[in-house]
């Protein structure tokens, strides 16, 4: 998962590279599917920070009864 997150990683100076390479007649596609696969991605980041939350509770519960 770190790996993926890291080859997605790109530098504030590379994305003005990066649009200048989409040809405008695909400007409005590549703004349709950056905007959708940033929603699944949002998504999956509330999902894993809810599981992270319960699990943190629960770590939380268990070390306070221990003590």
């Amino acid at each position: 998962m770190l790996r993926l997150l890291q080859q997605n990683e790109i530098a504030t100076r590379e994305w003005a590279d990066l649009t200048a390479a989409v040809p405008s007649h695909c400007g409005a596609l590549v703004v349709d599917l950056a905007l959708h696969y940033a929603e699944i991605w949002a998504n999956f980041a509330k999902l894993l920070d809810e599981r992270v939350r319960i699990e943190g509770r629960r770590t939380d519960e268990v070390t306070a009864r221990d003590v």
